[in-house]
């Protein structure tokens, strides 16, 4: 169970990173606009702009999954969801 929570905590992480290293100044309420002029380029290429996305959704089914109880079946259907 520690390794799937690990798993989806890092998920968000790299979803976060998408924010601080490729996306404009302004689109996140939380990052200056000074973070952007450290780490200038592009740092996910083609996968940035659906990366955030993707790594939401699959983090919090699994964090939904650890939080059901240990029934057969409940886990991939927190997931499907």
């Amino acid at each position: 169970m520690l390794a799937l929570a690990l798993a989806a905590g890092l998920a968000l992480l790299l979803g976060a990173g998408v924010y601080l290293l490729d996306r404009p100044a302004g689109s996140a309420w939380l990052i200056p606009a000074a973070w952007q002029a450290a780490a200038p380029g592009t740092w996910f290429g083609q996968v940035g702009p659906w990366l955030p996305s993707f790594t939401h959704a699959f983090a919090f089914s699994i964090f939904t999954a650890l939080l059901l109880p240990p029934r057969v079946g409940f886990g991939a259907g927190a997931c499907l969801t």
